[in-house]
């Protein structure tokens, strides 16, 4: 199957998935909801304990395995496959702003209240996420000929994981996991597809091609401003009782939808990476080994730690409105500092000023736009 014929394949999923949803939205969920009570069924702390320690790990495994290939071995691979996993939490915020769909959790009293959360469900941010790196990545990874069952099955058991975790959990119905997929596999088609790929990669030589691209993330942002204002939704009463009772809060629309539009700030992540790849193009790479891997950690998890930090002090500190203002920024210049300065480092700690044989040139590379 070629490039375009996926888009068409995967184009018509999406519409078909998201009418189904739409329209038979009850019945999708009754049907999820009997499948969710069965796996629930394994009823032992041990099991609960390992699914929420899978949910922590899969939220964020699959940016940082790209972040270390961007980092130490393939700028455009990596750097392309961290902003499509930034892009599933975008895209996947501003869906669940428009749908406004429960998940299980509150939707069903029968459904043990595992995780208590308390925002909309469809589709899965963590699918939508953890599918864009893996479908972008498995699709360079295949390309050698060598163990591509092996491949594959490693490749089709980690989003297994995702799926049954998001699903014995209570936080997604099965459909919206699929969904998740789905959106994902038809964003990653869209970006191989090679007059977008060739676009893309033009945004990280080309000034005025950022330029653009940053005017294509501030008009996103703008649309999940006019959602999160002028949406208008209501919360069903029944899934505040049933939340009230199980998770001892609070269920409300307001704070649901501010969630999901904080979560749309994230596309100033993707703005501050895609200026640091910018400006660290030429920057040469260490090669994936013991020391380039751990530095890469290292950095971005004092880079990380700081950003938790200071996120929280500010979501204390100040009001929603100038909490989502400083988030932004701090969402960006981390990103920029991630893609930017972490590679600066890398160079001056491991490369030095002399041409080591662990240097990956950065013709080797170079993205070859004509």
């Amino acid at each position: 199957m070629t490039v375009n014929e996926a888009i068409l394949v995967l184009g018509i999923m999406s519409v078909v998935g998201s009418l189904l949803e739409i329209f038979y939205e009850k019945e999708l969920e009754d049907s999820s909801a009997d499948f969710i009570g069965f796996l629930q069924k394994v009823d032992f702390k041990v099991v609960e304990w390992i699914f929420i320690a899978l949910e922590i790990i899969t939220a964020g495994i699959f940016v940082v395995v790209a972040l270390i290939i961007y980092l130490c071995k393939n700028k455009s691979i990596g750097g392309i496959a961290v902003i499509l996993g930034l892009v599933g939490v975008c895209f996947a915020s501003i869906m669940k702003m428009c749908f406004v769909h429960p998940r299980p959790v509150y939707a069903y009293e029968s459904l043990r209240p595992i995780k208590c959360a308390k925002d909309f469900g469809y589709p899965s941010g963590h699918a939508f996420s953890s599918g864009a790196v893996m479908f972008f990545l498995g699709y360079h990874w295949l390309k050698s000929p060598s163990e591509k069952l092996n491949k594959l099955l490693i490749i089709i058991i980690s989003l297994f994981i995702v799926g049954i975790d998001r699903t014995y959990l209570g936080v997604h119905f099965y459909f919206q996991v699929v969904q998740g997929f789905v959106y994902s596999a038809l964003v990653v088609s869209i970006t191989l597809n090679h007059s977008v790929h060739r676009a893309i990669k033009r945004t990280f030589k080309k000034s005025q091609a950022l330029i653009y691209f940053h005017g294509f993330w501030v008009v996103f942002f703008i649309i999940a401003t006019l959602l999160y204002n002028f949406r208008g939704a209501e919360m069903n009463p029944e899934w505040q009782k049933i939340y009230k009772s199980k998770c001892n809060g609070e269920l409300t629309y307001e704070n649901a939808i501010y969630k999901q539009y904080n979560e749309c700030t994230t596309a100033f992540a993707i703005l501050g990476f895609a200026t640091g790849y910018f400006y660290s193009i030429k920057v040469p790479l260490p090669g994936i080994s013991i020391n380039s891997i751990s530095i890469s950690i290292g950095l971005c998890s004092v880079i990380g730690a700081v950003f938790l930090i200071l996120d929280r002090l500010a979501k204390y500190l100040l009001n929603p409105i100038f909490y989502i203002v400083f988030t932004s920024m701090l969402k960006y210049a981390v990103a920029l500092l991630a893609s930017y300065f972490v590679p600066r480092v890398l160079e001056r700690t491991l490369l030095g000023d002399n041409d080591l044989v662990a240097k990956v040139k950065l013709d080797s590379i170079e993205l070859n736009i004509k």
